[in-house]
Protein backbone atom coordinates (compact mmCIF):
# COMPACT_ATOMS: atom_id res chain seq x y z
CA UNK A 1 0.00 0.00 0.00
CA UNK A 2 2.81 2.00 0.61
CA UNK A 3 4.76 1.68 -2.73
CA UNK A 4 1.19 2.38 -4.39
CA UNK A 5 0.69 5.75 -2.43
CA UNK A 6 4.38 6.65 -3.73
CA UNK A 7 3.48 6.09 -7.29
CA UNK A 8 0.09 8.10 -7.04
CA UNK A 9 2.44 11.26 -5.01
CA UNK A 10 5.16 10.65 -7.70
CA UNK A 11 2.85 10.58 -10.59
CA UNK A 12 0.33 13.53 -9.07
CA UNK A 13 3.67 15.73 -8.47
CA UNK A 14 4.71 15.07 -12.20
CA UNK A 15 1.19 16.17 -13.54
CA UNK A 16 0.93 19.18 -10.98
CA UNK A 17 4.86 20.13 -12.24
CA UNK A 18 3.66 19.88 -15.88
CA UNK A 19 0.58 22.00 -15.32
CA UNK A 20 2.21 24.92 -14.24
CA UNK A 21 4.58 24.73 -16.96
CA UNK A 22 1.55 24.99 -19.47
CA UNK A 23 0.37 27.96 -17.21
CA UNK A 24 3.40 29.73 -17.38
CA UNK A 25 3.88 29.13 -20.96
CA UNK A 26 0.47 29.50 -22.33
CA UNK A 27 -1.78 33.02 -21.55
CA UNK A 28 -5.07 32.90 -20.83
CA UNK A 29 -7.63 33.26 -23.85
CA UNK A 30 -8.90 37.15 -24.08
CA UNK A 31 -12.59 37.59 -24.72
CA UNK A 32 -12.56 38.48 -28.31
CA UNK A 33 -10.82 34.65 -28.64
CA UNK A 34 -13.20 33.39 -25.80
CA UNK A 35 -16.27 35.04 -27.56
CA UNK A 36 -14.68 33.28 -31.45
CA UNK A 37 -14.53 29.44 -29.38
CA UNK A 38 -18.13 29.97 -27.85
CA UNK A 39 -19.29 30.36 -31.76
CA UNK A 40 -17.05 27.75 -32.52
CA UNK A 41 -19.06 25.64 -30.44
CA UNK A 42 -22.59 26.46 -30.91
CA UNK A 43 -21.61 26.01 -35.07
CA UNK A 44 -21.48 22.33 -34.14
CA UNK A 45 -18.15 22.37 -35.69
CA UNK A 46 -16.49 21.08 -32.50
CA UNK A 47 -18.86 18.08 -31.77
CA UNK A 48 -22.00 17.68 -30.66
CA UNK A 49 -21.28 17.63 -26.79
CA UNK A 50 -19.29 21.08 -27.01
CA UNK A 51 -22.52 22.51 -28.72
CA UNK A 52 -24.82 20.88 -26.24
CA UNK A 53 -22.51 22.58 -23.46
CA UNK A 54 -22.42 25.63 -24.90
CA UNK A 55 -26.66 25.77 -25.01
CA UNK A 56 -26.36 24.86 -21.36
CA UNK A 57 -24.31 27.62 -20.53
CA UNK A 58 -25.88 30.32 -23.08
CA UNK A 59 -28.75 29.14 -21.07
CA UNK A 60 -27.08 29.95 -17.82
CA UNK A 61 -27.67 26.09 -16.44
CA UNK A 62 -24.44 26.20 -15.74
CA UNK A 63 -20.64 27.70 -16.46
CA UNK A 64 -17.56 26.53 -18.50
CA UNK A 65 -15.59 27.09 -15.41
CA UNK A 66 -18.27 24.51 -13.13
CA UNK A 67 -17.86 22.25 -16.18
CA UNK A 68 -14.07 22.07 -16.51
CA UNK A 69 -13.35 21.91 -12.51
CA UNK A 70 -16.09 19.13 -12.43
CA UNK A 71 -18.22 21.23 -10.14
CA UNK A 72 -21.24 20.91 -13.07
CA UNK A 73 -23.91 17.97 -12.97
CA UNK A 74 -21.90 14.60 -13.77
CA UNK A 75 -23.19 13.82 -17.40
CA UNK A 76 -21.89 18.01 -18.49
CA UNK A 77 -18.78 16.96 -16.98
CA UNK A 78 -18.35 13.72 -18.82
CA UNK A 79 -19.77 15.43 -22.17
CA UNK A 80 -16.80 17.59 -21.51
CA UNK A 81 -13.99 14.56 -21.08
CA UNK A 82 -15.62 12.88 -23.76
CA UNK A 83 -14.77 15.59 -26.22
CA UNK A 84 -11.37 16.46 -24.79
CA UNK A 85 -10.68 12.96 -25.30
CA UNK A 86 -11.48 12.52 -28.49
CA UNK A 87 -9.23 16.11 -29.28
CA UNK A 88 -6.79 14.93 -27.46
CA UNK A 89 -6.89 11.30 -29.67
CA UNK A 90 -6.82 13.56 -32.79
CA UNK A 91 -3.37 15.88 -31.30
CA UNK A 92 -1.63 12.15 -30.55
CA UNK A 93 -2.44 11.02 -33.82
CA UNK A 94 -1.07 13.90 -35.80
CA UNK A 95 1.82 14.06 -33.75
CA UNK A 96 2.63 11.05 -34.17
CA UNK A 97 2.17 11.17 -38.26
CA UNK A 98 -0.49 8.88 -38.71
CA UNK A 99 -2.25 9.27 -42.13
CA UNK A 100 -5.19 11.70 -40.83
CA UNK A 101 -7.45 9.58 -43.38
CA UNK A 102 -6.76 6.48 -41.89
CA UNK A 103 -7.19 8.20 -38.37
CA UNK A 104 -10.32 9.48 -39.38
CA UNK A 105 -11.78 5.96 -41.37
CA UNK A 106 -10.97 4.22 -38.14
CA UNK A 107 -12.20 6.28 -35.55
CA UNK A 108 -15.19 6.37 -38.13
CA UNK A 109 -15.47 2.54 -37.44
CA UNK A 110 -15.10 2.79 -33.87
CA UNK A 111 -18.46 5.11 -33.71
CA UNK A 112 -16.19 8.40 -33.07
CA UNK A 113 -17.43 10.94 -35.23
CA UNK A 114 -15.60 14.31 -35.66
CA UNK A 115 -17.34 17.11 -37.01
CA UNK A 116 -16.23 18.89 -39.74
CA UNK A 117 -15.03 22.67 -39.62
CA UNK A 118 -16.83 23.64 -42.73
CA UNK A 119 -20.41 24.31 -42.79
CA UNK A 120 -22.32 21.71 -45.02
CA UNK A 121 -25.67 20.98 -45.92
CA UNK A 122 -27.21 17.87 -45.23
CA UNK A 123 -27.69 15.82 -48.11
CA UNK A 124 -30.63 16.41 -50.45
CA UNK A 125 -33.65 14.14 -49.73
CA UNK A 126 -34.86 12.29 -52.86
CA UNK A 127 -38.12 10.62 -52.95
CA UNK A 128 -38.02 7.02 -54.93
CA UNK A 129 -37.93 6.96 -58.37
CA UNK A 130 -40.86 4.24 -59.52
CA UNK A 131 -39.18 2.53 -62.31
CA UNK A 132 -40.74 0.11 -64.21
CA UNK A 133 -38.20 -2.49 -66.17
CA UNK A 134 -38.58 -3.95 -69.90
CA UNK A 135 -39.91 -7.32 -69.13
CA UNK A 136 -42.24 -6.33 -67.00
CA UNK A 137 -46.07 -6.92 -68.54
CA UNK A 138 -48.98 -4.44 -68.28
CA UNK A 139 -52.16 -7.01 -67.71
CA UNK A 140 -54.18 -4.02 -66.65
CA UNK A 141 -56.40 -3.97 -69.99
CA UNK A 142 -56.32 -7.72 -70.82
CA UNK A 143 -58.40 -10.25 -68.91
CA UNK A 144 -56.81 -13.67 -68.25
CA UNK A 145 -59.79 -15.41 -68.61
CA UNK A 146 -61.02 -15.43 -72.28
Amino acid sequence: MAESTAQFNQVRGEVEAELNRAREEFAPLNAQQLDALAEHYRSGAAGPELRDLQRRVDLGETTWDDIKTGRADPPLVQAYLRSQSKLGQLVKAGSEGRDMDEFFEEQHRLGHHFAAARDQAPPARRDPVATTHPDDEDFDQQSWLK
